[in-house]
């Protein structure tokens, strides 16, 4: 008996249910890379579960997501904690820094006007017209703590508010000169002698002159203050290597600045000194990051202070049209 059509039929069905089996397989493996891409886009996305073999690995790719998406909701949520507890902390510091810089003159306001109440009682003056309490001295006294308040939180103001810069062409070299000389009869009296180095070119930014201008004055009275028995001061300014921003370095001879000092130098109130509110370095800071620049503190081998300022260079078409406005 002939085998041969029983056997090409068996080949022919085998053949066939192979193919359904392979498409069945391909739709299911394009299903799961589908499946897959969305998956990646978002985690809560879970494969379409499958009854063939494919169906342990579905399920199992669902509970790696699950506890991917688990992880990272909890990562989140401690990130986020720990940012809360961060604002907290920066919270609290600002909040101390300014009951310490205002507690002094508020003392000052309190004795005096409590020196007024007691010459004063019930509309009748206890005291002879020479012994009035309420003199020009003590008026004095309380408008000048009054404005020291005042300043305080006008400097406050800087992190409390978006800042509105006054932009214009400004030439880096002839405002650091300008500032140079205003300083020249103090930099005599503390017997520091001065360096200049501008090696920049060109020199001209687009800033805010007057803001500029306290960032710079900061820190030459800052470097000043570094040397009370005299030293060098050294300013300098070269082009960064982008060739799009300028550097400039101010650097003293002073004592330095102990590690760990330098790593919050730039906090607001936060301070070495015996007078002064602690915010100069950071309203310095502010100021620069406004301009889209970097201020640095440079570690030295010898022990000096030097701070690095990068401030962006005004391009050529803003060159011009400074030129243009100013000669209308």
């Amino acid at each position: 008996m002939d085998r041969t059509p029983l056997l090409l039929v068996v080949v022919i069905a085998g053949i066939v249910l192979a193919a359904v089996f392979l498409i069945a397989l391909r739709r299911e493996v394009r299903s799961m890379q589908h499946g897959l891409e969305a998956m990646k886009r978002d985690l809560s996305v879970r494969l379409t579960p499958s009854g063939s073999e494919l169906g342990t690995i579905t399920q199992a790719v669902n509970q790696l997501a699950e506890t991917v998406q688990q992880q990272q909701q909890e990562k989140e949520s401690l990130q986020q904690a720990i940012q809360q507890k961060e604002k907290l902390a920066s919270l609290g510091q600002l909040v101390a820094g300014v009951a310490h810089e205002i507690r002094t003159p508020l003392a000052a306001i309190k004795t005096r006007v409590q020196l007024w109440q007691r010459g004063i009682v019930d509309g009748r003056k206890l005291v002879s017209p020479d012994q009035n309490p309420v003199s020009e001295a003590s008026m004095n006294l309380v408008v000048g703590e009054l404005n020291r308040m005042e300043r305080i939180v006008q400097k406050l103001l800087y992190f409390a508010r978006e800042r509105r810069l006054a932009m214009s062409q400004v030439n880096l070299h002839e405002l650091l000169d300008s500032l140079l000389t205003v300083l020249g009869d103090t930099l005599k009296q503390h017997h520091v002698r001065l360096e200049r180095r501008f090696e920049a070119s060109p020199v001209n930014l687009r800033g805010d002159a007057g803001e500029l201008r306290e960032v710079f004055m900061n820190l030459f009275t800052n470097a000043v203050d570094a040397m009370p028995h005299g030293g060098t001061l050294n300013v300098a300014t070269v082009n960064a290597a982008d060739a799009r921003s300028v550097m400039i370095t101010v650097q003293d001879t002073g004592e330095g600045i102990h590690p760990d000092v330098a790593g919050r130098m730039f906090d607001p109130f936060y301070t070495t000194k015996e007078t002064g509110t602690g915010l100069g370095l950071s309203i310095a800071y502010e100021i620069v990051r406004a301009h889209a620049g970097r201020i640095e503190y440079i570690p030295t081998v010898n022990g000096c202070t030097r701070f690095v300022v990068t401030l962006p260079l005004a391009e050529r078409s803003q060159v011009s049209e400074f030129h243009a406005e100013t000669h209308r």
